[in-house]
Parts: C-alpha cells; sequence; structure tokens
C-alpha cells in the first residue's frame, strides 16, 4: 500500500551495485514500492565493468533492473514505467563528498532506501535526506553469487528469473570465470 505521507513529487533513492542484480535487491525494491509512488534506482559504479567485483556494464545491470521490475506485481502492484527510472552514477572513490557527488547527477530526491550501513551513514552525516532502513529478509550477497559462478556452482536460484535469461544469454557466467582467472 502507498504512503500517503510520501510526496509522489519527490521520488526516493535506492542504490546499487547490482553485480548481478538478485531476489535480495528485488524483496528490498519491493519494500520500498510499498511505501513509495515512485523510485530513483541508482546503478552505483558505472565506470567498473569486467572486474572480479563488477563484472557487468551500467547498461546491462539496467537491463537486469527493467526485466526483474517492469510490469511484475511488487510491493502489492504492477510496476510499470510511471514508477521508476533507472539512472547511473560514476563513483568518485572519496565518501566524504560521495552524497553530494549523488545529489549532482541525480535529480532531487527524498527518503533514501538501504540496507547498508556505509550508505546509511553517508547520508545521515550529509544530513540532507531520510535514511528509511530497509529489513534484509533475504540474506543474498552478490559476491557469493559471483563466486559460485566462477567455481561453476548454482547460482540462479538466487536471482529473478528474467535476471538469469540475460546472464546466460550474455555469456556472464564464463566472463565471470575468465574474469577471475
Amino acid at each position: 500500500m502507498i504512503n500517503k505521507t510520501s510526496n509522489p513529487k519527490i521520488p526516493a533513492l535506492f542504490i546499487g551495485r547490482f553485480q548481478p542484480f538478485h531476489l535480495g535487491h528485488l524483496d528490498a525494491l519491493a519494500q520500498v514500492f510499498e511505501k513509495e509512488e515512485y523510485v530513483i534506482i541508482g546503478i552505483g559504479s558505472t565506470e567498473d565493468d569486467y572486474t572480479p567485483e563488477n563484472p557487468f556494464t551500467a547498461g546491462e545491470r539496467y537491463q537486469m533492473i527493467e526485466a526483474a521490475i517492469l510490469g511484475k506485481k511488487i510491493g502489492g502492484r504492477k510496476i510499470t514505467r510511471e514508477n521508476f527510472e533507472i539512472l547511473s552514477a560514476r563513483n568518485i572513490h572519496h565518501y566524504s563528498l560521495w552524497v553530494k557527488h549523488l545529489e549532482s547527477l541525480l535529480p532531487p530526491f527524498g527518503k533514501v532506501y538501504t540496507g547498508s550501513s556505509v550508505v546509511s551513514r553517508l547520508f545521515k552525516e550529509e544530513g540532507a535526506h531520510q535514511i528509511v532502513k530497509l529489513h534484509l529478509n533475504k540474506k543474498i550477497s552478490a559476491t557469493e553469487i559471483r563466486k559460485r559462478m566462477a567455481n561453476g556452482k548454482p547460482w540462479e536460484a538466487l536471482v529473478p528469473a528474467d535476471v538469469v535469461k540475460l546472464i546466460k544469454k550474455w555469456g556472464g557466467v564464463e566472463r565471470v570465470k575468465d574474469i577471475q582467472k
């Protein structure tokens, strides 16, 4: 249900690297969509790809998120283009300036939804946004997923089915294995 105190004109922010987008991310977004009419989904570290920590490109991560949420029932409603925007943000590798950097790259946003203690701390220190701590109902790690891919172990059950299809289409598992070598 939409939180009537939310201002639909001021979007909320949910940011991550999404390397890859997994069921934990999807659960977190469901929590956001339960309360917010419109969400900016920020893809972080977009300058990094084809590395062990960031094997997927910003464009691929965009496609993963879109495939996982567009037209799906999430947070009690069907998600349409009117409910979200996916935007990219390069990392500046300077935590004390990171929030201001995001504010300069993204449209104005109000609440920041996060399950990350680091992101929460950075926004609290800046003091300009309300931080909403997400419940990590699904303890899934993208690091673990990449490790499983690299070692030929099952990973598909941790990722939305539409994202699995994309990763396989791109040869993502082979890429992760090659990058890890």
